[in-house]
Formats: C-alpha cells, structure tokens, sequence
C-alpha cells in the first residue's frame, strides 16, 4: 500500500470515529437522559480508552504481515456504531429500573462498558497506521497522519451537522458510515481482505441497510426505551430525539427520553392554566411555552374574552405531530411559533396578560434558562401592568429535602427579586403565580364567579384551608438567603447535580481535599519529566476542558446543543489539523523556547474565553454572532493545540517511530482528565467562568517549568 491509501484510511478513520462519537452520545443522551454533565464524562472515558488503544500501538510493530489486522480494524471503527446503539436502547431497562434515572457511578461504569473495545481499536488503528506511514515515506510524516485524521473528523462532523441529521435519524447514519468505510477500505485494501471475507461483510452490510431504512428497525431499537408503551412516533431531530407513545388511549410526548407533557391529563391542565388565568380579570392575549398539545389550549380558551394566543415549541416536529394526533391547534386563535423561548420573548413587540410556562422543573442547564434572571426580566418587559407569570415544580409531601429545598428557595427568590407577590399553589405539583398585582388562594371562588367550567380547580375539589397551610409550611422551609438563580450560576440545579455527585460517597469538603491533593501530586510528579510531556498533558487537558465548558455554555446562551454537537466537534477537530500542518511555517524552529511561548498563548487564550462568553450572552439577540463567536474560541484553543502537538512530535525526536503513540496517548490522557475534573468537579465548585482561569494558571505553571528547562536536552 502507498503513502495516499495511508492517508485515505486516517481520513475515513477519524471520519468514522468523530461521526460515532457523535451519534453514540446522541444516543446516550436520549437513553439515559440527565443533566449535560453526561457529556464531560462521556468524553472523558471516551478520550481515555482511545488513548491507551493509542499508547498501546507503540508496543506492536508495523509488520507489513500484520496489515490486514489493522484494515479490519478500520472496518470494526466504521461498523460498530450500530451495534452500539442497539445495545444502549436495549439494555437501558434491563441494566436499570425504568423510569429511574442512573447515577453518576451507574453512568461511568455503563460507559465505560459500552465504549471500551470500539475506543481501543480506534486508538490503536491510529497509531498503527501513523507508524505505516512513516515506514512507507521514510521521514517524520506524523504531522500528516495526524492532520489527515483531524481533517477527516472534521469533514464527518460537517457532513452529519449540515447533511445526515436533517434526512436521517441515527441508526440510519450509522449505517452510512458503515458503508462510506466498508467501501473505502475495500478500495485501499486490494487482495489483502480475502473475496470470501469481501462477501460476507457486505451481505451483512446490506441486511442492516435493508432492516434501518425499510424495515423500520430504528422503532424496534427504541420500543425496547418505553416498555408497555406503543411507540406512536420516533424522529431524531436537529433538537434531541421526539418520540410519541401511546398508553389507555393517552399520547406521551417524550424528548432525549424526558417526558414533555402527557394528553387528556385533565387535572394538571387545570392546575397549569387556572390558578394564573382566574386572578386576571379580562385576559386576552397570553403566552404558552410548550405544552399546548398536551390539551392546555383548550383550558385557556374557556375564558371568552382570549383574543391570541402565542403557543410556543422550540422543534416544530411537535407541531406536525400534534396537529396530525391532537386538536388542540384547531383554533384561529391559537398561533404557533417553532422558537426558542428566549429569543421569540426579546424580539416580539405583543404584550401578554399572562405567561404561562409549561416545563419541566430546571433539571438541566437547558431548562434551567427558563428560570433565571435574565429570562424573567425579559419576560416581565413584555407584561402588561397587571400580568401575570405562572409555573410549576415538583410537589413536595410533608418533607423537604435538601435538593427541593435548594431548587424552589433559588427560584421563589428569584421571581420575588422581579415581582411583587409570589404565591404557592401546592397541588398536583407545586404551581408558583408572580405578579406585581394582587394574588388570592380563593381559587375556587374566583373560578365560580367567572362560570368557567372545570373538573378539578373548582369550589368543590380544593380545600383551601388545607391548601393554605401547606404553602405557609414550603414558604417556613424555603431559604431567605438562597442565591438568585442566574444563567452562569445556576443554583436552581445545583441540589440536582449535588444529589448526582453524591453517588461517589465523597463528602463536599472530603471530595474537595481528595482531588486537589492528587491534582497536586500530578503537577508536581510533572516537574521532573521532560517538559515535553506536561506540557502536552496540559494543552490536552485544556483543550477538552473548554470543549466540555464551551458546549455547557452555549446551551445556556443558545440552548439545545444537542443540534450543534456536530459542528462543534468538526470545528474543534479542524482547528486540531490546521495546527499540526502549519506548524512548519509558524514555528520552524522546534525547541522549549517556542514550546513555552505556546503554553503562553494558551494560558491568554484561556484568560479571554469568559470574557467572550459574557459578550455573546449580551449579544444572545443575534445567533449568528454568539454561533461565530463560539466556533472562534473552539477554534482559536484547537489551533494552539494542534501547534503544540506538533511540537511535541519533534521535540521527542523524529526518529522515533513510536513518538506519535506517546503524545497522542499522553494528550488524550491529559484531554480525559480535563474533561472529567471539569465536569464533576471544577463546574459544580467554582462555576464556569472561574474555570478558565483555572486552566490559565495551570497552562502558565508548565509553561516556565519549558522555559527554564529550555537548556536541557528533552
């Protein structure tokens, strides 16, 4: 095999890999749901175990003998993913309770599993192939194998971001990646893949076509996700994963597997609408934030006087599937908007008598931008004087815990920051009002003067005496000094990810102290090696530790990264290669004094990030800008470290022909360590913006540890 069918195959490799990566995270996520500190530690494990494929390829010779090995390899990389899906799917309820949401411990034990043997082969094929096309060229060529497998994850993340995703759900991509891989390492391999071996491999190749595209066989996948439940429909999205259900004549909208609202619940409909909808005296004009399908609609439009009513969901696939399913969007009064919350609220000139937020409780960092700050003093703008705002959490029984009480503490003090009366309505769930009007518990009372006809929220079925005392009891529970919840300190899921944490059985300050002292003796061990390897530790660990904070980030400003996972990805893997192949011209001189000067930059570059990420919040209004400003910071540290790679590559000498194993192995040990501390540790303690300047001081240490090692021979 030549130098170009070397390259072609690093290129369908990190194809291959990016684009599972992607999907077998999309997957997860829509399987196991939880909070987005699933990704971190997602991407942790997964950079982990290809790192030691990688390191491991050091120790095994590129034996020409051995090359078939290496291209069914290549062919286990672009095959797998299928599997791999259909295993999340189909042990999630066998592994775990349904219904129940796994725990941290659960999650890392379930990934590791899962990605063990598909992260290791990748990482190994990488390093095997890089090794064979140094033997093949002669010279120091890793700068291109590792460029080539960059540019090919890039190219993957583009195609799936701007392509795959619009036409097909996951299993369907798989399953082209499969085929893109197949016929590329048919086309490279020539006579070493055997005709017999050649056969079978498409003959099963055709069968998984066959069975995903006209077979329906992702519904049979996902049917394992919803046990009891006939699956109605199931779409990946550019938003997550919509899949309806049906259950005793009820439709369940679910996405990434958390349950949306349900139909024909009539009492929760009640309880959302009226106790806001009875206390204005002539509502016309009011704003729903999803759930309107659910039957909401309806409970609004018993008040006569409703002229408009703006009904909003982020994916419009809800709306298609509602209006073929449901009648809730068969009035001209009813309008529907597919937009994000936020950013309709900033640009609409409507003012509204009541806004009402169907949502599930701030459980996640998308969620949670719903219930800050920021987002209610938007909403207060597009108020009229005597509006009226309307929620509702999880109802609590005669015990607050310490997460419930953390949760609706931030967020009563959040509203009363902005209105001036806030009242709780314990009920089904807990339905908090906000107004700068008056508020009453005579619910039922108020229902029967204005005749609107109810089932539950009625004279007749609220006890308002008890009702009464159970809100004076949560109002006793709630902490008067609890912080306001805001977009980049988000107190309201912080008991959420407290109770998740806690699974590890470490105390807060146990758990504190534990991981600075072996943060510590990490850094320290680091000072009496050659600066080659912190230092690639250190930008490994950097660059993944903003990948994981910039997507948190961007769902906090933007919301649903989950359709821009892709880009991200292909963004970051692009600048990686860009780095690595002009290093030549940048830095043609490789030694500790440019290493350091790199660490340098990388240490200014940490130091902007959360400045910039404070500018695009300010500039949410226009997404085009935030989206540009993001992929300049994902691509500004990936740039940085592709340069340092590089040269670390010739600082370990270009003789070595095992050198890219260790530095590949040695930056995704350190991009797997940065991945995980952020995600369980550094986010939660010290908030997102600290955390950059957490990375700029550890990228300034090693950066003189080079510099004054720069006469030493590494």
């Amino acid at each position: 095999m030549g130098r170009n069918a070397f390259l072609i195959l690093l290129f369908v490799l990190g194809m291959a890999s990016i684009m599972s990566q992607v999907l077998i995270l999309r997957e997860f996520l829509f399987a196991f749901g939880g909070n987005e500190l699933i990704i971190g530690i997602f991407l942790s494990i997964w950079m982990l175990i290809t790192g030691a494929g990688s390191f491991a390829g050091r120790f095994i010779a590129a034996n020409p003998a051995r090359l078939s090995g290496i291209l069914y390899g290549v062919l286990a990389v672009g095959c797998l993913p299928v599997l791999l899906l259909f295993l999340i799917d189909f042990l999630r309820n066998i592994l775990f309770l349904p219904g129940t949401q796994p725990g941290m411990f659960q999650i890392v034990i379930s990934t590791i599993v899962l990605l063990s043997l598909y992260c290791f082969i990748s990482g190994f094929v990488f390093s095997q192939l890089a090794i064979f096309l140094k033997n093949v060229r002669n010279n120091n060529s890793f700068d291109k194998a590792y460029a080539a497998e960059s540019i090919g994850s890039m190219s993957g993340g583009m195609l799936f971001s701007f392509f795959l995703a619009y036409f097909l759900d996951n299993f369907e991509t798989t399953c082209v990646v499969g085929a893109i891989t197949v016929i590329t390492v048919f086309f490279s391999a020539g006579k070493r893949i055997p005709a017999g071996m050649k056969a079978l491999i498409i003959t099963v190749l055709i069968s998984v076509l066959v069975y995903f595209f006209f077979l329906n066989g992702s519904r049979v996948a996902r049917h394992y996700l919803f046990p009891a439940q006939e699956i109605i429909e199931t779409r990946d999205t550019r938003y997550g994963n919509l899949t309806v259900t049906s259950m005793a004549d009820q439709l369940n909208f679910y996405q990434n597997n958390t349950l949306l609202f349900t139909t024909d619940n009539r009492m929760e409909n009640e309880e959302a609408v009226h106790y806001a909808m009875v206390q204005h005296d002539k509502p016309e004009q009011v704003l729903l934030i999803s759930g309107g399908i659910a039957g909401i609609t309806g409970e609004i439009l018993k008040y006569e006087s409703i002229k408009r009513i703006d009904y909003l969901e982020i994916d419009p696939e809800i709306f298609q599937i509602g209006k073929e399913l449901t009648e809730a969007l068969e009035s001209d009064r009813v309008i529907t908007y597919s937009q994000d919350a936020r950013r309709f609220i900033r640009k609409t000139a409507n003012q509204y008598d009541v806004v009402i937020m169907s949502l599930p409780e701030p459980s996640t960092l998308e969620l949670n931008r719903y219930y800050t700050r920021e987002f209610i003093s938007t909403i207060k703008k597009k108020l009229s004087p005597d509006g009226i705002v309307t929620f509702s959490l999880p109802a609590v029984a005669n015990y607050l815990n310490d997460p419930a009480v953390r949760l609706n503490s931030s967020v009563y003090n959040t509203f009363m920051e902005a209105f001036q009366e806030v009242k709780i309505y314990p009920a089904g769930r807990n339905i908090y009002v906000a107004s700068d009007d008056s508020l009453s518990f005579h619910i039922g009372q108020l229902i029967e003067n204005k005749e609107i006809e109810t089932d539950y929220v009625n004279y007749y079925y609220i006890d308002e005496r008890s009702m009464i005392q159970r809100a004076e009891y949560i109002l006793g529970e709630l902490a008067a000094d609890e912080k306001i919840n805001t977009d980049f300190r988000p107190v309201a899921i912080y008991g959420f990810i407290q109770f998740w944490l806690s699974q590890f059985k470490f105390s807060g300050t146990g758990y504190t102290i534990t991981m600075m002292i072996l943060f510590l003796i990490i850094i320290c061990a680091f000072f009496f090696i050659k600066p080659v390897y912190p230092g690639m530790f250190t930008a490994g660990f950097t660059a993944s530790s903003f990948q994981v904070l910039l997507l948190i980030s961007f769902q906090i400003v933007v919301g649903h990264v989950y359709q821009s996972l892709g880009v991200f990805v292909a963004v970051f893997m692009a600048g990686l290669g860009f780095g690595a192949l002009i290093r030549n011209k940048l830095i043609p001189q490789s030694n500790l004094k440019n290493y350091a000067l790199l660490q340098s930059i990388m240490a200014i570059i940490s130091c902007l990030v959360p400045a910039i990420i404070l500018l695009s919040s300010l500039l949410s209004p226009v997404p085009v800008i935030v989206h540009l400003l993001f992929l300049i910071m994902i691509l500004g540290v990936s740039i940085c470290t592709g340069l340092i790679f590089s040269v670390s590559l010739q600082l370990t000498g270009p003789a070595d022909k095992t050198s890219i194993a260790v530095i590949y192995g040695t930056d995704m040990a350190g991009a797997a360590l940065g991945a995980f501390i952020t995600t369980i540790y550094i986010i939660p303690l010290a908030g997102i913006l600290n955390a950059a300047f957490l990375y700029a001081f550890l990228n300034l240490v090693f950066a003189f540890n080079s510099f004054f090692k720069r006469k030493i021979v590494v």
